[in-house]
């Protein structure tokens, strides 16, 4: 794929948050990953893909469900190791937003990006505050991507979606 013009505008900002549930109020991130195309979905470019360290009283709170899908996919060990905390995750983002998005352009897509923006809003309030995240968001369901494919006939798009 292409890549895209620096500082180019209505990018979306794809994101992908794993959490330790989804109380809000309680449950943190544990890992959050990014990438940003345009509109069209013919530019592509992977963001960083962060593990967060946590303490064990955390990994104590997930709930059951979120504690059973860690620890098949691996994820709370490589929680227990990482040593990235969640304000530098936070920054590394940022950084890498900077680089694509003028400020106030991009626009945050995901599968349910509602309750990520919300968990985003309340645990790295930075990336709202610079602005990188436009008050748009595409909630993205598999009929919208048949949309997508029909609308845009892109080769991109594996045909046993449709």
């Amino acid at each position: 794929m292409a890549m895209i013009n620096d500082c180019d505008h209505n990018l979306l900002v794809w994101i992908d948050l794993e959490m330790s549930g989804l109380d809000l109020n309680m449950h943190t991130i544990v890992e959050i990953a990014i990438a940003i195309t345009d509109f069209h979905l013919k530019n592509y470019i992977e963001g960083p893909d962060i593990v967060i360290h946590h303490d064990q009283d955390i990994l104590d709170k997930m709930n059951d469900w979120s504690r059973e899908q860690h620890t098949k996919s691996g994820l709370i060990e490589l929680i227990r190791q990482s040593q990235i905390s969640l304000y530098n995750a936070e920054t590394t983002v940022i950084d890498f937003l900077k680089r694509y998005c003028a400020s106030g352009t991009g626009i945050l897509a995901g599968n349910s990006v509602f309750v990520d923006r919300w968990q985003v809003f309340l645990s790295c309030r930075k990336i709202y505050q610079n602005i990188y995240i436009y008050d748009q968001c595409y909630q993205i369901q598999r009929s919208y991507i048949q949309n997508w494919m029909i609308f845009f006939s892109n080769d991109i798009f594996d045909e046993t979606l449709s």
